[in-house]
């Protein structure tokens, strides 16, 4: 999900209202079906609740209200409940990026200027990512892991969407993905560990891809089928990727591809999609975060899957 302007894109209404497509020639997977999966409900209230991040100790997440449905927040609380705080100024729009360890990374959104901003959970203070990170560009959906940060950036006078790789400590910079942004577009995912994820659509489908930042390797996820959509993809410390798929109506499942192969599904969400998802352990148990999006009321909550 990111800000352009006034409004946010979300994958669902990107992948069906605006037509956006995944890459061809991909290799043919079939995909295992497992047993019954807990979907456990995190946060579902009459607002909608969107990307959700999550650590041992905090569970972060965006929201709107209902006085301004078009206007959002980014909260975290404790992760076994409490008080919950506002992580971007007033005056602002927040959408959560991500968690690690006492570091919340989000975006921020002023008028018609987005930018990737810092938050420490412990103090409550905001503040700027090193230079190289923010620009008069539209940078949007981070997430950190180390030293390492992702993020996306759109750059209205070229029309260019990018995934961008930065590393905070040595100032380096790695575009993953480059994209016209016309037809065109790339979602950043998630980095975690040794491993950063991200998804690339074009007119007829989206891909997801992944990075090994140890030997400087991308991987293009093989597609169930090709011309269909995988997008919104998180991914462990381990390079286990989780993405939904779907084809072009409203109803997903959500999928697992550990490096190497195979994929199996994890659920299948009838009648329901996904915006947004975030790999996360909390109590020494791998969590699935995502933003489930009902297809009949066009509504958000978040849910969990534990040990997907």
């Amino acid at each position: 999900m990111r800000g352009r302007g006034s409004g946010e894109r979300w994958s669902v209404g990107r992948r069906v209202g605006l037509a956006v497509v995944g890459l061809v020639g991909l290799v043919v997977m079939a995909s295992t079906a497992l047993g019954a999966v807990a979907q456990v409900p995190v946060l579902t209230s009459p607002r909608n609740e969107v990307q959700a991040a999550a650590s041992d100790a905090f569970l972060a997440w965006s929201q709107n209200s209902v006085a301004h449905p078009h206007l959002f927040n980014a909260w975290v609380r404790p992760s076994g409940g409490g008080a919950r705080v506002r992580v971007n100024h007033v005056g602002t729009q927040g959408f959560m990026g991500g968690i690690d360890g006492t570091t919340l990374v989000y975006q921020q959104i002023k008028r018609n200027q987005s930018d990737v901003k810092l938050f420490n959970l412990v103090t409550h203070v905001r503040s700027n990512p090193p230079a190289g990170v923010d620009t008069a560009a539209w940078e949007f959906h981070p997430s950190v892991s180390g030293s390492w940060m992702l993020f996306g950036r759109y750059r209205s006078s070229t029309n260019r969407d990018r995934a961008i790789l930065f590393n905070t400590s040595t100032r380096q910079l790695i575009v993953l993905a480059d994209r016209p942004g016309s037809g065109q577009t790339v979602e950043p995912g998630q980095v975690n560990g040794n491993f950063a994820v991200w998804s690339q659509c074009t007119a007829t489908g989206c891909n997801v891809w992944e990075y090994d930042i140890a030997t400087a390797t991308k991987t293009r996820l093989p597609n169930a089928v090709p011309g269909h959509y995988n997008y919104a993809p998180s991914v462990d410390s381990n390079g286990t990727v989780y993405f939904a798929h779907s084809g072009k109506s409203c109803g997903a499942r959500i999928e697992k591809r550990p490096v190497g192969g195979p994929t199996s599904t994890v659920v299948a969400l009838r009648g329901r999609d996904i915006n947004q998802s975030y790999l996360a352990t909390v109590a020494s148990q791998s969590n699935l975060f995502f933003a489930k999006f009902n297809c009949q009321t066009s509504t958000y909550d978040i849910f969990k899957i534990t040990s997907p």
